[in-house]
């Protein structure tokens, strides 16, 4: 056993009990675990911290109705100031600008850069997968899998349904009209035809 292990957690608040825990009632300690538990805590000191931002921390609580409304009022600030600025800007206009005769000669760079080849870099080294990794990526793998496979079924469906149509296209459409295979008894036509 270590001999300064009592005297560390004495250094770190160890076994003192949180005054303002203590306080609490049952109740209210497990509203305020399930609190922590489910994130409302570590919200609630999200939106703590963010009002203290003074442009900012405000439109955090606000509903989207509000929160539209805080943009188009926004725009239409930016758009008035953006206005004025290029009002200002045609009223304080520059003379134009005086061309300069630019010397016929193409100008020189004293010390050219020289580029060195580029060495090969080294394949990235992959990084093994966890096992939860590895189980999602061949679940991935078999999804694509049957993915295709239905997408090949598909496509022969349509290729063997434009075949069927393809060959009954020139067949006379006649209402009430029957078409007998070669091995159809005589008995069969009649009874069909009426004839």
């Amino acid at each position: 056993m270590d001999p300064n292990r009592k005297r560390r957690a004495r250094g770190l608040g160890a076994g003192k009990p949180d005054a303002d825990l203590a306080k609490l009632t049952d109740a209210e300690l497990l509203a305020a675990y399930e609190a922590e538990r489910s994130g409302e805590a570590e919200r609630e000191r999200e939106r703590e911290r963010a009002a203290r931002d003074p442009l900012f921390g405000h439109l955090q609580d606000l509903t989207d109705k509000e929160l539209i409304a805080e943009y188009e009022k926004a725009s239409a600030e930016v758009a008035a100031v953006e206005g004025e600025v290029g009002r200002r800007g045609r009223e304080t206009a520059q003379p134009d600008p005086v061309a300069v005769a630019a010397p016929e000669s193409p100008a020189l760079e004293p010390h050219a850069v020289v580029l060195e080849p580029a060495s090969p870099q080294p394949p990235p080294t992959r990084k093994p997968l966890t096992p939860q990794e590895a189980k999602m990526a061949e679940q991935n793998a078999i999804g694509c899998r049957l993915i295709e496979e239905e997408h090949q079924l598909a496509e022969r469906r349509e290729e063997r349904d434009r075949a069927l149509i393809a060959a009954s296209e020139d067949e006379p459409m006649i209402e009430g009209s029957v078409r007998f295979g070669a091995n159809a008894s005589a008995e069969l036509r009649q009874a069909l035809n009426g004839r």
